[in-house]
């Protein structure tokens, strides 16, 4: 094979980037390509060209991945820049827009998953809140390793909530990372990820520059190696799996939201010390869900039983243990919604799962959790002049592990 480069013109796309401020051809640095001998190259004849060409637009654009090394290995005819990529395709300019990829997909897509993310903050009287208490986190090659990938959603809450979810984000996939590097498998993951988050919470509350006495966040994570999925939830945001049963979705719980509700955890909780109660009216109205308080004072006023951070709330049995739950995946299993419970107090997990189905279908996987906030804001704005803060975060699985694998 002889090596050659070729020298191409910017496309449309190259001419809007910020990196081009001349009309004129640029300097590209260009990929080198592995051009046949003439003894090998086929004959086409020219009437010919056009049944056996493919345009971009027949394309399958999920294979288009934002990772530098992957796109090189996809797709041969691209200008491959320091800071950039550019596709020389003019039709896949106009479907895709580079900018909005890379708000939505932050990591290199692995084999076996691909996804949306979306976060809004939320309003007050129509007027944005000063923070958004939410955070997330997408690693879709988990410890350098193509069969593993973990993502997460956080909602904080209290007046440093999003300073403990932004800790939770980072602290989180470093500690299940050393796990992974510190011993040998096979890793018992169940284990592996309930102690790293209680040592992520006990950095929470002993963290000198953070107050955590009356603050804290829930945590919702996804772990997939290989055909098995964990998912491990502290607190009240929550994960689903849209499944594919004959021609119907169904949704099937990941997790379960940890309420004051659910008699075994308000048991603990009393049992501890601590007082479970609505907030009331003058006139003795009971208004909001069951929070909980410390003995006869109104504070903290927390509508959960479990969460990262609460010191306070800690010592009366509100708990960071996450619960823990493992599947094995089939080519059933089409997708997962993560999302903090700005989404789910107006959306229920059927209808989020029915509404998820038409991206699948469609192929459309970076607009999934865009539909779904819009949606949700559309409820929220219904009902009242208050907004949560919104993420969803939805996950679109691959089949066929094992063939990938080999």
């Amino acid at each position: 094979m002889n090596r050659s480069f070729i020298r191409i013109a910017p496309s449309p796309i190259a001419k809007e980037t910020r990196h081009n401020k001349s009309k004129s051809y640029m300097t590209h640095e260009l990929v080198p390509i592995e051009t046949p001998k003439i003894s090998n190259i086929p004959i086409i004849r020219k009437n010919q060209i056009r049944e056996k060409s493919k345009t971009p637009s027949s394309m399958d654009l999920n294979s288009i991945y934002t990772s530098n090394l992957m796109i090189k290995k996809e797709i041969p005819f691209i200008i491959r820049r320091k800071k950039n990529i550019v596709f020389n395709f003019k039709s896949v300019s106009k479907k895709l827009n580079l900018k909005q990829l890379n708000k939505t997909y932050d990591q290199p897509q692995c084999p076996y998953v691909s996804f949306s993310v979306k976060s809004q903050i939320g309003m007050i009287s129509n007027k944005p809140k000063p923070n958004n208490q939410d955070s997330y986190f997408t690693i879709s090659e988990f410890a350098k390793s193509k069969f593993k990938a973990f993502f997460g959603v956080c909602d904080g809450h209290g007046l440093y909530g999003h300073l403990v979810s932004d800790e939770i984000k980072f602290a989180l996939p470093k500690l299940l990372e050393e796990k992974f590097k510190t011993e040998k498998e096979p890793i018992d993951w169940e284990s592996a990820l309930s102690q790293s988050i209680i040592r992520v919470h006990e950095t929470v509350i002993n963290k000198p520059k953070l107050n955590s006495d009356f603050s804290g966040s829930t945590l919702n994570c996804i772990l997939i190696n290989k055909d098995e999925l964990y998912c491990a939830n502290v607190g009240d945001s929550r994960a689903v799996l849209g499944r594919k049963q004959n021609e119907k979705f169904v949704s099937v719980p990941l997790s379960k939201d940890h309420k004051l509700n659910d008699y075994g955890e308000r048991r603990r909780i009393e049992r501890l010390g601590g007082r479970v109660d609505n907030v009331h009216t003058p006139s003795g109205i009971s208004l909001g869900p069951l929070r909980v308080y410390i003995g006869v004072q109104n504070i903290p006023g927390l509508a959960m039983s479990r969460s990262i951070g609460d010191k306070k709330a800690s010592d009366i049995g509100v708990i960071p243990d996450p619960e823990i739950i493992k599947i094995h995946l089939t080519n059933d299993d089409k997708f997962v919604i993560i999302a903090s419970d700005g989404l789910w107090d107006v959306i229920s997990s059927e209808q989020a799962v029915d509404i998820c189905r038409f991206s699948w279908k469609s192929g459309h996987i970076h607009s999934a959790s865009e539909v779904l906030i819009k949606e949700a804001t559309r409820k929220w704005q219904e009902k009242q002049q208050y907004m949560d803060d919104i993420t969803v975060l939805v996950i679109f699985l691959k089949p066929s592990w094992n063939i990938l694998e080999n």
